[in-house]
């Protein structure tokens, strides 16, 4: 499924609704925030609105580049970033291939040997390993991401971790954080993709899934954490990489690179739904994505693992360039008309963009003449 019938689905957040939310940030956050700012503020006295195939932004203004809470900011980097996944694993694919011999191997320090459980296959693979930890309505989320944080580092030190990573010839991971809002506060989750040179049989992944769910429960109490159960707080999972032309789609890469802009699975609400029922007056919801907001400052959304871009030869790696053009100038009054915090000019202005000219323009109209009309009253 492409981005676009994604959008439409709800399944991520659909560009009319990305400004929609910004402009519930501008009412929600606290002012001296960067995102208070986001949009609102020009660099100069003109604003370009530029377009190209794919979308539209705006120009000349001061931006947040927050992935956490400015869902504008986060959309384009999000897109930024899936395009860098999608071709780290298609490298990774085009350069070890897909192996189709499975071999019997063993590890002794281990606690089973994978000769019991099939072995492996030379060549490129990939295992997404979902952690989260049991929470509480009430649980403070700095608190509680950070005993997760501090779990993880000692789960990944351990050397059980390294030695299933061995097993698995994993050479590097790629790390996202995610935040839902439930019935039992709130809920972190971390998916963390392995690029593997080699796949395991099922037995063995098997294996090697059991013995880390155990570990990461030692990690998890060792910390102050409830211990989470074996099914439901680890797992490691199997992605299918057969060519090239399927971690093109919207799917594995999605999941690492595209979590910011995702809605809320069902039983729980994302901070985006928490930004929207602050928009529209709820103040519980304001307060916790306030808290939210305070709790992820600073945060990385996205982690490479240590030598994984060099290895994959992404260092210097940069996007395709997109043609873009200037398809309207705003005069500073018009900005600040566009960009009342409780009107919809800036959805409809970028809806009307696709239009042409005279569709902006009468977007820019209506905002100047309502600005007028209040002016006067």
């Amino acid at each position: 499924m492409g981005l676009a019938e994604r959008e439409k689905s709800g399944q991520t957040i659909n560009p009319s609704r990305r400004w929609a939310l910004l402009r519930a940030a501008w009412r929600v956050a606290d002012p001296e925030t960067p995102v208070a700012k986001c949009h609102r503020v020009r660099r100069g006295p003109l604003v370009e609105l530029r377009a190209a195939e794919g979308g539209a932004w705006a120009e000349g203004v001061v931006t947040c580049g927050s992935v956490w809470t400015c869902a504008v900011c986060a959309g384009r980097r999000a897109a930024l970033r899936y395009q860098l996944v999608r071709e780290g694993i298609s490298r990774w694919t085009a350069r070890i291939g897909i192996g189709a011999v499975y071999k019997e191997a063993g590890h002794e320090d281990f606690r089973f040997h994978t000769q019991d459980c099939g072995g492996y296959r030379q060549g490129a693979s990939y295992l997404l390993e979902t952690r989260t930890v049991r929470h509480g309505l009430g649980d403070s989320l700095a608190e509680l991401a950070g005993a997760m944080r501090a779990a993880r580092n000692w789960f990944k030190g351990h050397r059980r971790y390294k030695e299933a990573r061995e097993i698995a010839g994993a050479v590097g991971t790629i790390r996202s954080e995610e935040l839902t809002y439930g019935w039992n506060g709130w809920h972190p989750h971390e998916h963390e993709l392995w690029f593997c040179e080699r796949e395991l049989a099922g037995g063995t992944r098997g294996l090697l899934e059991w013995e880390l769910a155990e570990l990461w429960q030692e990690a998890c109490v060792r910390h102050g954490l409830p211990e989470p159960t074996v099914q439901h707080g680890y797992s490691l999972q199997p992605q299918e990489a057969e060519n090239a032309a399927y971690v093109a789609k919207w799917g594995l890469p999605e999941e690492i690179a595209l979590s910011v802009a995702k809605v809320g699975r069902e039983g729980g609400r994302s901070p985006w739904e928490l930004l929207e029922a602050a928009g529209k007056g709820d103040q519980e919801a304001g307060r916790l994505w306030r808290e939210y907001a305070a709790a992820q400052k600073g945060a990385r959304q996205l982690h490479w693992s240590r030598g994984l871009k060099k290895l994959l030869g992404l260092e210097d790696w940069k996007p395709p360039a997109v043609e873009s053009a200037t398809v309207y100038v705003l005069e500073a009054a018009e900005w600040r008309a566009l960009c009342r915090a409780r009107e919809t000019y800036l959805e409809e202005l970028f809806q009307a963009i696709p239009a042409g000219r005279e569709a902006i323009w009468r977007v820019v109209q209506r905002a100047l003449e309502r600005g007028q009309a209040g002016d006067s009253s």
